[in-house]
């Protein structure tokens, strides 16, 4: 992996140099000089980056494989996005090692292949307290947060 190529996957990962040197165990100034090319970035973190990429790519696959399968084609999408590191652990525990920026990755792309698929995409930020409130008793589910999401959009009913 070049330096480019490094700093590129990093910045469409929605992470700073920072955010990667925590994920490697390393110290913010060796992100730095890897990008930099003073120092060679290790395989093992080349390719740490690029299992992340192909994860972020799998689930985009995924959401549009999901929205081709529906009997419907959906005339718009509503997507969430989380706002803190703890939201996106509390609701994707599948991606809790990662900063809710990496989420933001790839909310932006899902939206990018919805759009190619002239399908409209709104984001709305998941509000817990607002979600728990209007969840109430029923069990959390990716489906029922969806819900919720687009009823954060729907237009006011008449009064």
């Amino acid at each position: 992996m070049t330096p480019a190529e490094l700093r590129t996957l990093r910045e469409s990962l929605n992470l700073t140099g920072e955010q990667l040197a925590q994920l490697f165990g390393v110290r913010d100034r060796t992100v730095r000089r890897w990008e930099a090319g003073e120092w060679t970035i290790p395989d093992d973190a080349a390719d740490h980056l690029r299992r992340l990429d192909a994860q972020i790519e799998r689930a985009v696959i995924e959401a549009v494989e999901a929205v081709e399968r529906a009997p419907e084609r959906p005339a718009d999408a509503v997507l969430v996005r989380y706002r803190t590191d703890a939201d996106l652990a509390r609701y994707r525990p599948d991606m809790r090692s990662l900063p809710a920026s990496v989420h933001g990755a790839l909310v932006d792309r899902v939206r990018l292949a919805f759009s190619r698929l002239d399908i409209p995409t709104r984001i709305v930020w998941m509000d817990p307290d607002a979600y728990d409130r209007w969840r109430g008793r029923r069990r959390d589910t990716e489906p029922l947060r969806a819900q919720w999401a687009a009823e954060q959009i729907a237009p006011a009913p008449d009064a």
